[in-house]
């Protein structure tokens, strides 16, 4: 492939999607880190890779990566950014002022989780994109 004088990316996480993307953006000339928790991936790749720089991660912890964080975070600091939630707050002013009823935002909450359930749906389902396709919304300045 036709290495361009591409922005330099890191790529956290060589799993699943990452070890396609580390692939893919070597190909181009544009990977310049690879970073992850787990060391045997990066023993994987560092060997596919000698040239890129490779760096760990200690796991939260327990573990839990694919989690909310929420058990890693100071329980005061999630209380300060949860009562500064635009969401939460725009409802709360909707209840205070009886602007809409709680049954419409109740339905509005619940026709936004099917949307978001029918996004992740579509993407779980949906094919690898193209190695072309990998940089085609990515810009630089």
């Amino acid at each position: 492939m036709n290495k361009k004088n591409y922005t330099k990316v890191a790529v956290i996480g060589c799993g699943y999607w990452g070890k396609n993307l580390v692939r893919v953006f070597n190909e181009l000339g544009a990977l310049l880190v690879i970073c992850d928790i787990d060391k045997e991936k990066l023993k994987i790749q560092s060997e596919k890779y000698p040239n890129i720089k490779i760096f760990g991660v200690e796991p939260p912890p327990d573990d839990n990566i694919q989690g909310s964080h929420t058990d890693i975070r100071p329980k005061e600091e999630l209380e300060k950014w949860l009562s500064k939630d635009p969401i939460t707050r725009f409802e709360e002013k909707l209840n205070d002022k009886s602007l809409l009823p709680k049954e419409k935002i109740k339905e509005i909450k619940h026709k936004v989780e099917l949307e978001v359930k029918s996004a992740i749906q579509f993407a779980e389902q949906s094919l690898e994109p193209k190695e072309g396709d990998i940089t085609k919304y990515v810009f630089s300045e």
